[in-house]
């Protein structure tokens, strides 16, 4: 098989279903399959994407038990299309991405013949209308500045359990914010960095080193932990703007935390959890 896509399902049907036939409209190979995994909604939405695929051939839909988190919920996906599909490439997506060029899979093959790589990240078009997310970084992030965002969490967490995160929002909006600075790099083909978690294809290069995710992690900091590791390893990421996603940002977690102060503890509790991971990854 060409390509599976692995859709990490939670809460948000519409999104979804939007990404599945994204994917459907603008694939160009007929030798694909697209694997949803459910990661315990508990709001019917998993009732509605089983009724709406009920006679797919082309979606398969998983169940999880209890949310897994992002990078074990994917794993589900992963170990279903490496042990019934066997695909030379496997895409891990948002659900609240579209795939938005075409000739997708002739545009990958390309580039893996080109580059070898093991991870690719496309261009991102997001919400405020800006097309320069990806890449993020060029080189691994180092201990200092690891420290340094435990230290900023930290710092939220305590002004949510003060409960004056909400005036402390507020009272951010009217600082003065710095020029966004010009960033070229998202123009051309850059090798050897940081991509967004958003979407991800790993190729037979990324598997011939790991067999999924690290499964350390919940939520948040798993670019870096996929970024280090693939270092480690000697094997090499890529970024293209020669494929080109939307992405909505955030749509599931809003949805599960509509309150701020809320989502500002759980973001924060779970980023520590993972900058703590990576900072064993990168002591080792």
């Amino acid at each position: 098989m060409d390509i599976v896509f692995v859709i990490l399902h939670y809460r948000t049907h519409k999104d979804t279903i939007e990404c599945v036939e994204s994917i459907r409209k603008k694939i160009d190979t007929k030798n694909y399959h697209i694997v949803t995994v459910d990661n315990c909604s508990s709001n019917g939405s998993l009732e509605i994407l089983k009724k709406e695929y009920a006679n797919a051939s082309d979606v398969t839909l998983i169940e999880n038990s209890e949310n897994l988190g992002f990078a074990n919920g994917l794993n589900v996906g992963i170990d279903y299309a490496r042990e019934h599909l066997n695909p030379d490439f496997i895409a891990l997506v948002n659900n609240d991405t579209q795939l938005v060029s075409s000739g997708f899979t002739k545009v990958l093959k390309s580039k893996y013949e080109q580059y070898k790589f093991a991870v690719l990240g496309p261009m991102i078009i997001t919400a405020d209308g800006l097309c320069d997310v990806n890449p993020i970084l060029e080189k691994p992030r180092d201990e200092k500045s690891t420290r340094a965002a435990i230290a900023r969490y930290k710092k939220i967490t305590k002004l949510c359990n003060m409960h004056i995160y909400g005036l402390y929002s507020f009272l951010k909006k009217f600082k003065k914010k710095k020029p966004r600075p010009l960033k070229t790099t998202h123009l051309n083909d850059l090798t050897d960095c940081k991509t967004h978690g958003s979407f991800w294809v790993l190729s037979r290069e990324y598997f011939s080193c790991f067999e999924r995710l690290n499964s350390r992690t919940f939520l948040y900091g798993e670019e870096d932990i996929l970024y280090l590791s693939v270092v480690k390893k000697g094997l090499r990421t890529l970024y293209t703007p020669d494929i080109l996603i939307y992405h909505k940002e955030n749509s599931s977690t809003d949805a599960a935390l509509p309150n701020s102060a809320d989502k500002a503890r759980f973001v924060s509790r779970h980023c520590i959890d993972s900058l703590n991971i990576y900072l064993e990854l990168l002591e080792d």
